[in-house]
């Protein structure tokens, strides 16, 4: 199932929502626990030492371990409040996921990217690699023909730490390998979207490709170990966020759903 825009975002922000008022649980929980801190030991005059042998060493040695029990406590839940700000901060930004119905869009976007640098670099090493051009006129050519600062330029004619000039060898390498790794993706992209499988079973049992690309499966009901054993052995994993079983809808999960877990469902509906 592939969402539209505007349910990718709304999802996007009910993430975001999720994990800020986790944020603001946790940042709640925080300041109680340090009102808790002092509160224990309120009763005891600042600086007042521990009277050993006293009546009171007891009660005072159990108040400041309390106190340090709460505060200890408190900073756990600032740094966990913490800690989902982050999360909430980078919902949306954390490249592009495979659920965002313009993922195909925005990776071909990377890739055309990429291919245009690469033409770029290989232009650049023709030119400053060139035994018949000066290196004004190397400049000029990058200048006039590549789109460069006259600056940026000449700056690619110094000799870097090795002593090379314009784009070392690994750069291209790398930038090719980016380039076929985005291919790769577009193309999972589109046989995850292309892939069907059967969604019911009788006396309401279940599966269904999510709007997150996951195969899922419910039962309405524990199974028993022998089905557990075959859901995990095919890597599929309990969710108690969906109370269901789920793997990533890959071809390959495809495949596994169809030979080993769908006919337990159907024997066990019959």
């Amino acid at each position: 199932m592939t969402l539209s825009t505007q349910e990718y975002q709304d999802r996007l922000d009910a993430k975001r929502d999720r994990f800020e008022e986790l944020a603001d649980k946790a940042d709640k929980r925080s300041i109680e626990l340090y009102e808790q801190s002092n509160d224990t030991v309120s009763g005891i005059p600042f600086g007042q030492p521990i009277l050993v042998g006293h009546h009171s060493e007891s009660k005072h040695r159990n108040a400041i371990a309390k106190s340090w029990c709460k505060m200890d406590k408190g900073i756990a839940e600032s740094e966990k409040a913490s800690y989902y700000k982050g999360k909430a901060n980078n919902v949306g930004n954390n490249g592009i996921q495979s659920d965002d119905p313009d993922a195909a869009d925005k990776l071909q976007a990377k890739i055309d990217k990429a291919v245009k640098n690469q033409d770029i670099y290989k232009a650049v090493n023709k030119i400053v690699k060139s035994k018949k051009l000066s290196d004004d006129e190397k400049v000029d050519k990058m200048v006039n023909d590549l789109g460069y600062k006259e600056e940026s330029a000449r700056t690619i004619l110094e000799p870097d730490h090795c002593g090379r000039i314009g784009f070392p060898a690994y750069m291209l390498t790398n930038n090719n390998a980016n380039i076929k790794r985005l291919q790769g993706r577009i193309k999972q992209l589109e046989k995850a979207r292309s892939i069907e499988i059967d969604d019911h079973f009788p006396k309401g049992e279940h599966a269904y490709i999510s709007d997150d690309d996951k195969i899922v499966i419910e039962f309405g009901y524990k199974p028993d170990e022998a089905t557990r054993k075959i859901l995990k052995s095919n890597a599929f994993k309990w969710s108690s966020y969906r109370t269901a079983w789920v793997r990533k809808l890959t071809g390959n999960a495809a495949g596994s759903y169809n030979r080993y877990v769908k006919p337990i469902l159907e024997a066990k509906s019959a």
